[in-house]
């Protein structure tokens, strides 16, 4: 216990008693905290520290590397080739120098796999493959001479003509019948050969295998020893900082948030005098100072946030809790945006007001009590939630809800304890801190106390990691060390469902929505006056799609341009075991977020522009709506926009990604509705091959009027639905192209796999 009651805090004596036992500490032997993290930091990002070498280094570098084992010649690329020069290649290597060769760049994985699995089936040999990829419209671009295929080709395509072509075949059969028995003992002598190679190479990398393993448990042994050292140092550390710092500190209302003071005889402990509180606000205000970023490194982090008021027509009303210095509220007000800020530290509140900032010195959850219901359009909090308990953090949650006003949005940003520098060492610099909030958690509890079109948004990652390769250890390590270091929720307040079962959604003038119910039994919400019903009609009643009657429980749709969620919603109903909904328009993903919410955990709806996987977290920009002179509410376009409401984009192959679960599952039905942006998203995909079947809409658009930043480097130009069928053919896909008969502009595509 520590006595509180009729003593006077001197912060100067404590400074010099932490320094003190510090310097006792280290005189011990032992590692402050700082100096461990630090040294961590310093090994993981030195130049040129790589976990293979270290690990050589551990277990025995002097063991003799082992050379790779090369069974076909290498490929050497060419103005022109003859049929031969490709032929003497094979299966896997024989594709992929094909491709290069022929249509002069890697191939794509649907492309390699559809065509090796034909080449292992002997349905086609090598030549049938040669002259496909010759003749395809974009081996003719390339042009490649190939002397020899002509004729060979010829002669293959005339042994599948009835009748006269087996005759043919036949007749070639006993022409070629020596040749084939000399090619067929010069196979055997290869293979022998081959056979004999890998065999030294195995047993050359068994030696080396033997010869490492020889070390390596010693190598664990002694990273047990460490492990169990540094952890033993790392609880010690622990509590002396505890003893030293929080258990100081805690006893004092800081930073608003009052804790219990415990005392060492009973009864009531008063709070801290005005004189102590001035001297703990000036504490924290100089740690702050001293261990945050500078206000210039923090208002950069915090611009990003600026679009999202901006695509939701925030700009007034808004109250940030925990202002701090007041960075965020001096961001808003340079925008033209009408903000406040509470803050119960005197010192940080000072600051902000003699910026001119409208600024309340006040505990938060007290102050938003206080407010009338509906009474704010955002409320934000940054670097604030990780200092509440937990009763705190809801009560604040539910008040928060209260006040907001109906499609009002919630911003809150803390550390990312998914980063282990983050979550078990630089999270406990702060003694105000409580605990780190899980993302997944905090997500769970904002949806239970009742908002909806919740997301979750990491921030701000760690730049300079040796870690960044394809092997699952480093990706493990980048995780764990280099991950973003804070992370966002975002959240919006539900609109009210009014008595004649309307709902008023947004302040976009997308108007009231009414209920459609269908054919499957479910009610669906839409725009009264706009083409939201019809659209709903022909996608869930008409199965516009050609969706089967049932889906099974394990079966993933992924659906781009969801509108309003009719497809979503189909598919969800027919019994679709997970549905992806991304919709650009933020107007029509609230709608569809209210419209699949039905289905809980099974359908969800992101607000994201779906772009180029070949570029990152570009920001795109949509239409504002107005359904008082516009009826078709699904057909606004990010592709050409320059301006509007800013969405942040995100690539097919990272959504891919997480509906495949990294790849371990397949997508059963990938549909694309986008108004143009179809050929962007697919040229630049390399995750396609995941995918059962692919529908959607394309529109013909003039290559000239296509923006440069749609257009992906190394990919068709042809913006069509010619163009389209061109690209999946070539990737080894069947397509089917049905333009449509009362516009020519547009039409619809189904493709899958060959």
């Amino acid at each position: 216990m520590i006595e509180t009651r009729n003593s006077e805090i001197n912060i100067e004596e404590l400074k010099q008693r932490i320094r003190l036992a510090v310097e006792r500490r280290e005189a011990e032997g032992g590692m402050s905290f700082a100096k461990a993290s630090a040294d961590l930091f310093d090994l993981l990002a030195r130049e040129g520290f790589s976990v293979d070498r270290w690990l050589d280094d551990s277990i025995g570098a002097d063991v003799e590397a082992v050379p790779d084992l090369v069974l076909q010649p290498e490929f050497v690329p060419q103005e022109s080739y003859h049929v031969n020069d490709l032929l003497k290649y094979h299966d896997f290597q024989f594709l992929w120098n094909a491709y290069r060769a022929l249509l002069k760049r890697d191939p794509d994985e649907v492309g390699l796999n559809t065509h090796l699995r034909e080449l292992r089936s002997g349905r086609v040999n090598k030549l049938d493959i040669l002259a496909r990829l010759r003749h395809s419209p974009e081996g003719d671009r390339a042009n490649v001479p190939i002397e020899g295929l002509r004729g060979t080709a010829l002669l293959r395509r005339a042994y599948r003509l009835p009748v006269i072509g087996y005759l043919f075949e036949l007749a070639g059969i006993v022409i070629r019948l020596p040749s084939v028995v000399h090619s067929q003992r010069q196979s055997e002598i290869y293979l022998i050969a081959q056979q004999e190679r890998i065999a030294d190479q195995l047993n050359q990398t068994q030696r080396d295998l033997l010869a490492r393993l020889r070390n390596q448990d010693q190598l664990l042994e002694s990273l047990k020893r460490v492990i169990s050292e540094v952890a033993n140092e790392q609880k010690q550390l622990a509590r002396l900082q505890h003893q030293q710092l929080v258990a100081v500190l805690r006893e004092q209302p800081v930073n608003g948030h009052e804790a219990e003071v415990r005392v060492a005889e009973p009864g009531p402990s008063p709070g801290p005098s005005e004189d102590q509180q001035q001297r703990l606000d000036e504490l924290y205000a100089a740690f702050q100072t001293h261990f945050r970023a500078g206000q210039s490194v923090t208002r950069e982090n915090l611009k990003a946030y600026l679009p999202l008021l901006e695509s939701a027509g925030i700009g007034s009303d808004i109250l940030d809790l925990g202002c701090g210095r007041g960075e965020w509220l001096e961001l808003l007000q340079e925008a033209g945006m009408r903000a406040r800020g509470v803050e119960s530290n005197r010192a940080l509140a000072g600051q902000a007001r003699e910026r001119n900032l409208a600024v309340t010195e006040a505990d938060a959850i007290r102050y938003v009590h206080t407010l009338p219901d509906d009474s704010l359009q955002a409320v934000t909090a940054f670097h604030f939630v990780e200092h509440l308990r937990l009763y705190e953090l809801i009560d604040l949650l539910k008040q928060i809800l209260r006040t907001l006003q109906p499609g009002g949005l919630m911003i809150l940003e803390t550390p990312n304890p998914k980063n282990l520098v983050v979550g078990a060492c630089n999270f406990y610099s702060d003694p105000t801190h409580q605990r780190p909030l899980f993302p997944e958690s905090l997500e769970f509890i904002v949806k239970e106390l009742g908002f909806g079109n919740t997301s979750i948004q990491y921030l701000h990652p760690v730049e300079g990691s040796p870690f960044d390769h394809d092997d699952e250890a480093a990706r493990a390590l980048h995780s764990w060390f280099f991950s973003p270091r804070d992370f966002a929720i975002l959240a919006h307040k539900p609109d009210r469902i009014e008595e004649e079962s309307e709902v008023d959604v947004n302040r976009q003038g997308t108007g009231h929505l009414v209920p459609f119910w269908s054919s499957l039994n479910g009610q669906f919400f839409g725009r009264p006056g706009t083409d939201d019903e019809l659209i709903f009609r022909e996608v869930v009643d008409d199965n516009e799609y050609r969706l089967p009657a049932k889906f099974g429980d394990q079966d993933v749709v992924v659906d781009i341009g969801a509108h309003i969620g009719s497809l979503s919603y189909a598919v969800a109903a027919r019994g679709a075991g997970k549905v992806y909904a991304y919709e650009a328009h933020p107007a029509n993903a609230a709608i569809a977020s209210r419209n699949l919410a039905q289905f809980g955990a099974r359908a969800v709806c992101r607000n994201l522009a779906v772009w180029r996987s070949d570029v990152s977290d570009q920001v795109l920009f949509n239409d504002r709506l107005d359904t008082r002179s516009d009826r078709n509410t699904g057909g606004h376009a990010v592709v050409y926009n320059t301006e509007g409401i800013a969405i942040q984009s995100v690539g097919l192959d990272e959504i891919l990604r997480e509906a495949s679960a990294e790849f371990t599952r397949r997508v059963k039905l990938l549909k694309i509705d986008v108004e143009g942006s179809e050929y962007p998203i697919l040229f630049s995909a390399k995750q396609l091959g995941i995918v059962d079947e692919i529908c959607g809409e394309y529109h013909n658009i003039d290559s000239s009027i296509m923006p440069d930043r749609a257009k992906v480097p190394g990919a068709p130009q042809n913006f069509t639905g010619e163009g389209l069928r061109d690209f999946f053919e070539a990737a080894g896909w069947s397509v089917r192209i049905k333009p449509n008969p009362s516009n020519n502009n547009l039409g619809y595509f189904h493709a899958r796999p060959a």
